[in-house]
């Protein structure tokens, strides 16, 4: 009898990772894409008793380089190197377990210095993280955090935000904009670092107050329901080969479950038996960004044992 086993639960993030194994071509938000229809291509490579993912401008230039822990997707390992498209470095950090951890290191397009921080990491089993400023300058060169404390502000193509900082942490009064939820918010921080409370308004005039900046979807009671449910629900075929299946799918922000699609097949009944498992799943809580309900991707690894 097949059992069936949870990798993990990843949000967006999730990962993947000499001689090429396997090439990926990518659109410009990263997703899966056609050749010729593609912004950038990943490919993967053995090296050693590692995976080495590398990602490609479409002009053959390197995006991003990095050592993953299995050919499909597993965990970032190492130090993780971005580069602009003109070949100048744009962000270094580590990673450990695919959590980034330790120092980073960015820079912008002409060179120049961006940010210095790291990662803060406490508790019994490590599960309490924030990654903290150190250093911020602006594009122009001016430095306006300096040992953690001054006054950060900085547009990016998505999020604008701006506020003072002390130890390294946001403090006091902050205010910004998010064009792709498209949000304006006011913040107010205590001076660990921790969000007091938050109001954000949206483009129609609504407006929604929040004590987490982000918080993830849930499945009625919490994860282990939703685990419940697969394992309730997945049929696994009398055909099915061993091995992992990857699952997309991406919770509206009305907290249903819509676009399932199987990024990693184990052949025909299999993904047959996980579509017709997503027909039975019931309305999740969804995630909120400042307050506003958004939508949600996630992917899901499930294997299934010979």
């Amino acid at each position: 009898m097949k059992k069936l086993f949870f990798v993990s639960l990843a949000f967006v993030a999730h990962s993947v990772c000499a001689q090429e194994i396997s090439r990926t071509y990518l659109d410009s938000t990263f997703r899966k894409t056609e050749e010729g229809k593609h912004s950038y291509y990943r490919t993967i490579s053995k090296q050693d008793d590692q995976y080495l993912s590398q990602t490609f401008y479409k002009s053959g230039k390197l995006q991003l380089s990095v050592k993953c822990s299995t050919p499909e997707g597993g965990f970032y390992e190492g130090v993780h190197s971005e580069y602009w498209e003109n070949g100048n470095k744009k962000k270094t950090s580590n990673y450990e377990k695919g959590r980034e951890t330790g120092e980073t290191k960015s820079w912008y397009e002409n060179g120049k210095p961006h940010m210095t921080g790291h990662w803060r990491i406490w508790g019994k089993t490590n599960e309490n993280r924030k990654f903290v400023i150190s250093d911020f300058w602006k594009e122009s060169g001016e430095q306006t955090v300096t040992n953690g404390k001054g006054y950060y502000s900085e547009e990016g193509d998505v999020l604008f935000e701006e506020g003072p900082m002390e130890n390294e942490v946001r403090v006091g009064k902050w205010s910004g904009r998010n064009s792709r939820h498209g949000l304006s918010f006011e913040e107010t921080y205590d001076y660990n670092g921790e969000l007091i409370s938050g109001k954000s308004i949206d483009a129609s005039g609504i407006e929604y107050s929040y004590t987490e900046v982000d918080k993830k979807p849930q499945y009625k009671s919490g994860m282990n329901d939703f685990y419940t449910f697969v394992r309730t629900n997945f049929r696994t075929p009398k055909d099915a080969k061993p091995g992992r299946i990857i699952i997309g799918f991406l919770i509206t922000s009305e907290g249903f479950v819509k676009d399932v699609k199987v990024l990693r097949s184990l052949g025909a009944s299999t993904d047959q038996e996980v579509m017709n498992m997503f027909e039975k799943i019931e309305r999740w809580t969804p995630a909120f960004h400042r307050g506003k309900p958004i939508d949600f991707p996630f992917t899901m690894p499930i294997m299934i044992a010979g």
